[in-house]
């Protein structure tokens, strides 16, 4: 038998082709804008848009409130005249190599502070010193003076006893230091109140000690003299 074929009417075949031309334009505009989103991809824009920040604005009868700000210094240490006497040096030799100044306390705490010598303190008058030091103390602006006066109380070649009498002058608040010295061949060792920059100062100072409780308290029989203690040759 032989097959028959389909036979369209035209009306028939001109809705297949009209069929098949709108799926083909339908699928090229599809494709167009498919590229265009890629394109818009890649050529958009980053806007970048800044946001102020926020102001917390506090009311002025909260800000009254605030304590004011105050700046205070840091003390290095408590400034306790008699504990220091008691930590200052005990001996110096009479050739030593030493630093005085004239410093108020404050100028006192900064030098030991940042100079980290052994000292010897001493007041000579109301919260002003005299610091002794074994070096040169850098941040201190004042030029050192190296001769250094005293008041002798004695001179004697026994160091124990030179030291012994230190002692009991320490004990009424006093400062006071053995001095090592040589004379004639022969070894000295003085008891010595305070380490003054001038004879002057040493001088004032004598005068406002009571030496009736200073002889009672050492035994001695004579008051004490000025005079130079450490680098007297220069």
């Amino acid at each position: 038998m032989k097959r028959r074929g389909i036979r369209l009417t035209d009306n028939q075949a001109r809705f297949i082709l009209w069929l098949v031309v709108s799926l083909s334009v339908a699928l090229a505009l599809e494709t167009v804008y498919l590229f265009y989103l890629k394109f818009e991809k890649f050529t958009a824009k980053v806007r970048v848009v800044e946001v102020p920040p926020i102001v917390l604005e506090v009311p002025k009868e909260e800000r009254a409130l605030e304590a004011p700000h105050e700046s205070k210094s840091i003390r290095l240490f408590e400034f306790n005249y008699e504990k220091m006497i008691l930590r200052s040096l005990e001996y110096l030799e009479s050739d030593a190599t030493v630093s005085i100044y004239t410093l108020d306390s404050m100028g006192v705490e900064k030098a030991l502070g940042a100079c980290e010598s052994p000292y010897f303190l001493t007041e000579i008058s109301t919260d002003l010193y005299s610091l002794l030091l074994t070096r040169d103390c850098t941040p201190i602006s004042k030029i050192p003076q190296r001769v250094v006066y005293g008041i002798y109380m004695l001179a004697v070649d026994s160091e124990g006893f030179a030291r012994a009498k230190m002692l009991d002058l320490r004990e009424m608040g006093l400062p006071a230091f053995v001095v090592h010295f040589s004379k004639d061949d022969k070894e000295y060792y003085s008891t010595v109140i305070g380490a003054f920059p001038s004879p002057g100062v040493a001088r004032s100072y004598l005068k406002r000690l009571d030496w009736d409780a200073i002889l009672e308290k050492t035994g001695l029989r004579e008051r004490g003299y000025v005079g130079c203690v450490i680098n007297c040759g220069r």
